[in-house]
């Protein structure tokens, strides 16, 4: 299991994922082959979802499509269900794009964050690859568990079970194993993989919240 952590200011986290959208979105059985998530708890009340059309609040139960928006405020938290188990958990002052999370298995999954925090789990390989977007580095991962953190001036991965390839924007590769951790600055500046201690491991799921394992 991995997570990948924050992405201030110029790292990327580009998970690569990108799902081909069902064309049908009403309609989840009429295509079985599609992955279909949806809003399965969120605390708070300033949590936002743009799906399909303005921003609201979302409903219980919610299900979302290509390329939802989910905007929280600094006390809310949105957690999303799929079909395939996977679940994406969106902390706290995050603004996080799904991509292509939505839409046929068996295809690339691509997320973006632009700020906060989100923490991924997906038990079942049902994407040919899943990656995450930041604003200072890309993040391909072929773990199951991961986080990725969004920040104006520094961005982060962190693996907690198998392997992530991070990228950053300058274009220099990494590759975490569990327990390694990277940070990358605006300018593209890193101290290089090393591994977290148990601290900041526990101060980034505590702020993820929502039990995010």
């Amino acid at each position: 299991m991995t997570w990948c952590c924050t992405a201030p200011g110029a790292v990327r986290l580009v998970a690569a994922f990108v799902f081909a959208l069902s064309a049908v979105f009403g309609s989840p059985a009429a295509n079985a082959a599609d992955r279909v998530c949806s809003v399965e708890r969120f605390v708070g009340r300033d949590v936002q979802v743009r799906s399909s059309g303005g921003w609201h609040t979302p409903a219980p139960d919610e299900v979302l499509t290509v390329s939802t928006r989910i905007r929280t405020g600094p006390a809310s938290r949105l957690q999303v269900a799929c079909d395939d188990g996977t679940t994406v958990t969106i902390g706290p002052s995050s603004l996080v794009d799904l991509g292509t999370l939505v839409g046929p298995r068996e295809e690339s999954i691509l997320m973006r964050i632009t700020n906060g925090i989100v923490g991924i789990v997906a038990p079942t390989r049902t994407w040919s690859s899943f990656g995450v977007r930041a604003p200072n580095l890309i993040a391909s991962v072929r773990s199951t568990t991961w986080l990725v953190e969004a920040a104006p001036s520094r961005s982060s991965c962190f693996v907690r079970e198998g392997r992530v390839a991070v990228t950053t924007n300058p274009g220099a590769g990494y590759s975490l194993g569990p327990g390694d951790g990277i940070d990358v600055g605006d300018a593209g500046q890193t101290p290089g993989v090393r591994q977290w201690g148990a601290a900041r491991i526990s101060e980034t799921r505590a702020r993820l919240g929502l039990n995010w394992r």
